[in-house]
């Protein structure tokens, strides 16, 4: 069962927490309580196929939907799974970048795509459900390319002038659209689709519900399940013993991720530290100083629901940091120092000479080549375990093909880029195959933006269609 961060007194099941998305608050969703994983599940996880195990550990979360056909559909959507590599004794790299789009979110978003309108199904809901996001154009392609074709789903991305390869965003089918705007508006527009009453009420009259996947439950309890898997490949190669400990290291993009962790602590995964790495001391602040200074704005998705467990499960204490955190743009506070998630959380920074370093080391004496994400938390990881003295197997989560930043990946290891072409030196220098994303681009130069003004007029329109 779940309740509100924010509000006392609520108690929706998963289905009813995924189809709502958010309270009207804004308020996220967070767990009373989660299923266990007693040993007989763990022991059929274990004997299982990953697609088998997402329907497995998903079916405990979401009673009563049918999962069997929808996991399968959001795999082949994802176009790849994740894999767990060792790249030296007691470290391994958990690799969420394999899919159709080289990001963590293909698994992640496609069964999210899935899950939501499956639970809007069987809790009787009329209407389609509409995901927005507003953001560079990776973030944008991983959307379309989840939500594409998918029943009672329809997905925009808002994407800046242009992306980091100079690419043109299109959408991939007619549920779909991509609309160009300028980079400097996209922080009022991300407010505005998050808040804006009127806009939400045009799209019900259309006969579409908002639905914001970057803290929607689906797509969280999704990583649950990846993070699970992933453990059962470690025991099921004798890498780990069942019921073993071991630490997870992740990167702070994408707090989310870090959420489902401690989910998955929750449930019964034997996860001893939780590390998560940043390139600046945003998070690294909040989660050892208990303050947080993101500026003015929208608060990032997986802050709230983290929040709320460091404030002993607290909504009235939360519900005080947010609103404080929306007037000044930032919020300290005094967390609960018996809570399983203050016990399990540590987060460090790396600069660009310690990724550099981490970066060329794991690619000297392992062969490995590592994104500069990454990267970065593979050092905050070593740097935390020499300072705490421990000596246990850590899976290093890898969120970021090498090849969505080839020329930034080149840097890192040291090597010069050859003839002005990053992606055909980084295949030539270190052997990784050239993903079938990075072919699939759109060349054309760039697409021209539209005004904040327009892009309401837009997606109406779009919809009429979708």
């Amino acid at each position: 069962m779940f309740t509100s961060a924010r509000r006392e007194g609520i108690k929706l099941d998963a289905c009813s927490c995924a189809a709502h998305g958010s309270m009207e608050d804004g308020g996220a969703f967070v767990p009373l309580s989660l299923p266990i994983l007693k040993s007989d599940m763990l022991a059929k996880l274990l004997r299982s196929s990953f697609c088998e195990r997402l329907e497995g550990v998903l079916s405990l979360i979401f009673e009563g939907v049918d999962l069997s056909k929808l996991c399968e559909d959001a795999l082949s959507a994802a176009g790849g799974e994740p894999s767990v590599t060792k790249i030296e004794d007691g470290m391994y790299i958990l690799s969420l970048a394999e899919g159709a789009t080289g990001r963590a979110d293909d698994i992640a978003l496609c069964l999210a795509a899935r899950l939501y309108p499956a639970c809007r199904r069987r809790l009787g809901y009329g209407g389609s459900g509409l995901a927005i996001c507003a953001g560079d154009g990776e973030i944008g392609r991983t959307l379309l390319n989840a939500c594409k074709g998918v029943d009672g789903l329809a997905a925009v991305a808002l994407y800046e002038r242009s992306d980091k390869e100079g690419h043109r965003l299109e959408a991939p089918s007619q549920n779909t659209a991509a609309i160009c705007v300028k980079r400097e508006d996209i922080p009022k527009i991300s407010a505005r689709l998050k808040e804006d009453a009127e806009f939400k009420d045009k799209l019900r009259a259309l006969g579409f519900d908002a639905v914001d996947f970057g803290q929607n439950i689906c797509r969280t309890a999704a990583y649950v399940a990846i993070f699970i898997s992933a453990y059962c490949d470690l025991v099921e190669s004798g890498e780990l013993c069942e019921g073993e400990k071991f630490d997870v290291a992740l990167s702070s993009d994408d707090m989310c991720v870090a959420v489902a962790g401690c989910w998955a602590k929750l449930m019964g995964l034997p996860i001893d530290s939780l590390v998560v790495a940043s390139r600046d001391e945003v998070i690294p602040s909040f989660v050892n100083e208990y303050r947080y200074e993101g500026g003015k704005g929208i608060l990032p998705a997986g802050i709230e629901q983290l929040l709320y467990e460091l404030c002993g499960r607290s909504a009235g204490k939360t519900k005080i940091a947010i609103e404080e955190f929306l007037v000044e743009g930032k919020f300290k506070f005094g967390p609960d120092k018996n809570c399983a998630v203050y016990k399990l959380l540590e987060a460090g920074s790396a600069d660009r000479s310690d990724i550099f370093q981490a970066a060329r080391g794991f690619f000297k004496d392992d062969d490995v080549a590592l994104d500069e994400e990454t990267a970065a938390v593979a050092s905050v990881y070593n740097e935390f375990s020499c300072v705490k003295g421990k000596d246990m197997p850590a899976l290093i989560v890898q969120g970021r093909s090498p090849y969505l930043d080839a020329e930034g990946t080149l840097s890192a290891l040291g090597i010069k880029v050859k003839g002005g072409d990053a992606v055909r030196t980084l295949e030539e220098e270190t052997a990784l195959d050239v993903p079938e994303f990075i072919s699939r681009k759109v060349e054309g130069g760039e697409a021209e933006s539209v005004s904040e003004r327009e892009i309401y007029d837009m997606i109406s329109e779009f919809l009429k269609t979708a």
